[in-house]
């Protein structure tokens, strides 16, 4: 079970959200809350294998594009986890799929999509800001296996504008402190905002002591930072460096690949396909 975000919030049932809806990013105690937005087919196991997850940064857009591509991706690829962020309340899905959203500012937030329920759900939200005014926020869900293990995806949207990392690096590491409490197999996945060398290192570093491996996705294809030169040098940004990240553990990985194809957005889509232990 994952530690909640202190204050601890009021217990809800396992397929409930918490308080508020979709349109209020706060609940009444002025944390972020997680909503259910589309109900799930299935309330007991997540799926047979293989198990298909995508990551993708919706870039705020839920127009006929988005809905289209979206379709597609679960019809072609038949995905069983899509980790969208930002993404808003109001993208269609599937309705083979149901879906929790934890929103961190205005319309958008980030968005876990699923053939199963989660029989847990927690949303956090990243201790520093951006620019002093904006959080990050992340969505843990964690799902019951056909193999009588619980898989835990961690869905993340990493703070950015942050040159030093320092904001960063205490995210990823409060995010750490509470998938430590998780002993079998993981998902870390998301926007990691890692568009330098320092970010890339606080992660792995992050990664290393949960004891996850990177999805060797081929380098150059997904989306990567940019700015002008005079820009790129102020910030330190390598443009060599994709955003875009899945990490596991307690599963093996069978395929990896970027989805150039799949444009309504910004960002490429990630998928990686793994086999249940």
């Amino acid at each position: 079970m994952i530690p909640p975000e202190p204050p601890s919030r009021p217990k809800r049932g396992p397929f409930e959200p918490s308080e508020g809806s979709p349109n209020s990013p706060k609940g009444p105690n002025g944390k972020r809350q997680v909503a259910r937005v589309q109900d799930y087919p299935e309330l007991h196991l997540l799926a047979q294998e293989p198990l298909t997850v995508v990551t993708w940064n919706l870039a705020k857009r839920a127009g006929r594009v988005t809905r289209d591509q979206v379709e597609a991706l679960v019809r072609d690829t038949d995905a069983r986890i899509l980790a969208f962020q930002e993404c808003r309340a109001n993208v269609h899905l599937p309705l083979t799929m149901g879906a929790h959203v934890v929103r961190n500012f205005g319309r958008h937030g980030v968005m876990t999509v699923a053939r199963a329920a989660p029989h847990d759900c927690v949303p956090v939200t990243s201790p520093g800001r951006e620019w002093g005014m904006t959080p990050k926020v992340a969505l843990l869900t964690t799902y019951a296996l056909s193999n009588g293990q619980d898989l835990l995806v961690a869905n993340i949207h990493a703070l950015n504008f942050d040159r030093g990392g320092r904001r960063f690096a205490d995210q990823l590491r409060d995010l750490a402190k509470r998938l430590a409490h998780h002993a079998g197999p993981m998902i870390f996945c998301g926007d990691m905002n890692t568009w330098n060398g320092d970010r890339v290192g606080i992660l792995l570093d992050v990664a290393r002591d949960l004891d996850l491996t990177e999805v060797p996705a081929e380098r150059g294809v997904g989306r990567r930072g940019h700015a002008t030169k005079l820009g790129n040098r102020l910030i330190g940004l390598d443009t060599d460096l994709e955003l875009d990240r899945i990490f596991y553990r307690g599963l093996e990985l069978e395929a990896c690949r970027w989805m150039p194809e799949l444009d309504a957005s910004d960002h490429v889509p990630l998928l990686a396909t793994f086999r249940i232990g």
